[in-house]
């Protein structure tokens, strides 16, 4: 866990010594210049299916990991090499991006494709209570007719979270012939 820096108040006519100008500078400096963060993408590949035309919200696994300043992504907590989450440790506002790659598909009724950032769900498949509704914003959806094209959805926003507070990425298609698949980068 990072330590958030907490400053002391001076006095008038005080004269710092090491420790302290340690304490309110250099680590104050240090945890601004390096805050917790963290990036993961899946490299694989995820097939998104649908059903009788009716689209199946399929958590978002990621595979690996690029940075992570705090502990935020563990492959080790579902026992395999890839999980859905990236857990708070330390408690802020975040500024989550999360960039999705849909592969091209031949369809020739295109449907949609969506994207949005669940908060502590556990999975829940229901992307109208994602934390991009709840904040204001719609989750990203794609509508286009000329499906030979690959598409990208993006959602960036910012949160206040508390620790242990995780997001989960869901996607979804409307796609009524075939699966996609769909290869994503999310940070925090």
């Amino acid at each position: 866990m990072a330590t958030v820096p907490t400053p002391r108040t001076w006095t008038s006519g005080e004269t710092p010594n090491a420790t302290q100008l340690n304490n309110d500078l250099r680590d104050g400096w240090g945890f601004f210049a390096n805050p917790p963060r963290v990036k993961v993408y899946n490299t694989t590949g995820q097939t998104i299916t649908t059903s009788g035309g009716v689209s199946n919200d399929t958590v978002m696994l990621w595979t690996t990991e690029i940075y992570d300043t705090d502990g935020m992504f563990n492959a080790a907590r579902t026992g395999g090499s890839s999980d859905s989450r990236l857990t708070v440790v330390t408690p802020g506002v975040y500024q989550v991006m999360l960039h999705i790659n849909w592969n091209p598909i031949s369809d020739p009724s295109p449907g949609n494709r969506y994207t949005g950032i669940k908060l502590n769900t556990n999975g829940a498949n229901d992307l109208d209570t994602s934390l991009t509704d709840q904040i204001g914003n719609d989750s990203a959806r794609l509508t286009n007719s000329n499906t030979s094209l690959p598409q990208t959805s993006h959602i960036s926003l910012q949160y206040l979270f508390a620790a242990n507070d995780y997001i989960e990425a869901m996607v979804g298609t409307s796609f009524s012939s075939q699966g996609t698949v769909a290869s994503g980068a999310a940070s925090r």
